[in-house]
């Protein structure tokens, strides 16, 4: 049995929901533009980050830009007027109220696509940003699997445990230059106060660094625990601070 949904249900959502689905769609639009200036331009391609370089991304990211995003960006308008029941039905004079009834589907598809290709865009279009996003993930792998081999849950591993330990110093020791550019996209993880208490930042990025050192230096199967304890806290620190929620 279908849900029926009563008419202030539906009259509340053609009021609020359904034109901010429109102003999420205009502005998908202008961001393709830009974004597919960047991605599609020869230049870009030696700025793009290092992940994507060596994975030859930065040359099939075009196809995502000129093919699913556009789609995305013009079904949008399609979706939501499927489900506006002020839609076309209603410019010819009907009460369309039954197309919401029948399809809250609709609804949860085209929010969910929005804010996917809105958090998309926000990344490639911006590279500093996209490269601190590399750093950090490199950096939760890399805890991950030490965390694993410390706790018990995987057998210790000596290549694998350097390996993450060199790039924990690695990149601990780029979180200043990668931070430096005052650059921030919405939805990202890094917050402005990043920049509006530098020294503290800066602080907290060195105490990672020492505790990465001190682990690369002197951590083996038996202490492991003992030196990832300092850099999670570190870690923490600063997540607690400058890293959106």
């Amino acid at each position: 049995m279908r849900t029926r949904y009563p008419a202030s249900v539906t009259k509340s959502l053609s009021a609020t929901l359904f034109p901010r689905l429109h102003r999420i769609h205009a502005g998908i639009e202008s961001q393709i533009g830009r974004c597919s200036e960047f991605m599609l331009t020869p230049a870009s391609h030696s700025t793009a980050p290092p992940s994507l370089r060596r994975r030859g991304l930065h040359r099939r990211q075009p196809v995502l830009v000129a093919g699913f995003l556009p789609f995305c960006a013009r079904n949008a308008q399609r979706w939501t007027n499927r489900a506006n029941p002020l839609g076309s039905a209603a410019n010819t004079g009907q009460t369309n109220r039954q197309t919401l009834m029948k399809k809250p589907k609709i609804l949860i598809l085209t929010i969910m696509i929005c804010a996917m290709t809105g958090a998309a865009l926000a990344y490639s279009n911006n590279p500093v940003v996209q490269a601190r996003q590399e750093a950090m993930g490199l950096m939760r792998a890399g805890l991950k699997n030490l965390f694993a081999m410390a706790n018990g849950s995987a057998d210790f591993d000596p290549r694998l445990a350097k390996r993450s330990l060199d790039r924990l110093a690695a990149k601990t020791a780029a979180i200043p230059d990668l931070f430096a550019d005052e650059q921030y996209a919405n939805g990202a993880d890094a917050l402005p106060e990043i920049w509006t208490n530098w020294e503290d930042f800066l602080a907290k990025a060195e105490a990672a660094r020492l505790a990465a050192l001190a682990a690369q230096a002197e951590a083996n199967a038996d202490n492991l625990a003992q030196y990832l304890a300092p850099i999670a806290q570190s870690c923490k620190a600063c997540h607690n601070i400058y890293k959106r929620e």
